[in-house]
């Protein structure tokens, strides 16, 4: 289904790469999109290996799965399907990056910096953090109906201890994930047409997502 949205939609610019769902911006041609895409899974990968350094080394705080002699039940090695899933979320997530820089640029957000005060910043964040999660505690009470846990939910839940960070964290069914980038998505836009939104705060809330 998203593939056939991405082929149907319009691009951006008339002659922008591919569609307006995969390349928001359409800045960049088919060969600089994959070299930002390759960008950014290194930059993701450094920063989820330096919150490993600073958490465990310089703060002093305790995997989680690490419970003296106590035997912690966990999925010990990732499989085929799961490594297929972290690879297609990497892909998801820098589309959602692209989205949010979309956002940013396209005047939905207030981009002058004298222009941030307490409504865009602050309170904007706060508010667009409820309404993502208001939107998305709808989105996962459907997910984990009985009819569609199995089909979706199912795989997260085979990890009950995200011990590796990043690996187990997006370590989901990208629909799962695909749902939540279109809540997020949704609660910037909410925000920006309700209080105002500065693009440093739609930053700093993607950053938190």
């Amino acid at each position: 289904g998203f593939l056939l949205v991405s082929l149907v939609s319009r691009p951006v610019e008339p002659d922008a790469w591919m569609s307006w769902l995969i390349n928001p911006m359409g800045l960049v041609g088919a060969g600089g999109y994959f070299l930002m895409y390759l960008l950014w899974v290194v930059v993701v990968l450094a920063i989820d290996r330096a919150l490993h350094i600073f958490c465990e080394s310089i703060v002093g705080f305790r995997r989680i799965d690490k419970k003296g002699d106590e035997k912690v039940r966990r999925l010990e090695v990732l499989g085929s399907l799961d490594m297929c899933y972290l690879a297609v979320n990497s892909m998801v997530s820098y589309i959602a990056f692209n989205h949010v820089m979309a956002f940013v640029t396209n005047g939905s957000a207030e981009q002058r910096m004298r222009a941030f005060f307490l409504l865009n910043g602050p309170i904007a964040y706060v508010f667009a953090m409820v309404v993502n999660e208001v939107l998305a505690y709808g989105v996962s009470w459907v997910a984990h109906s009985r009819a569609l846990f199995p089909l979706c939910a199912a795989h997260h839940h085979r990890q009950p201890v995200p011990f590796r960070g990043l690996a187990d964290a997006a370590n989901q069914h990208p629909f799962e994930l695909m749902c939540g980038l279109v809540c997020f998505l949704l609660s910037l836009h909410v925000t920006a047409g309700t209080c105002g939104m500065h693009a440093g705060t739609a930053v700093v809330a993607f950053g938190t997502w």
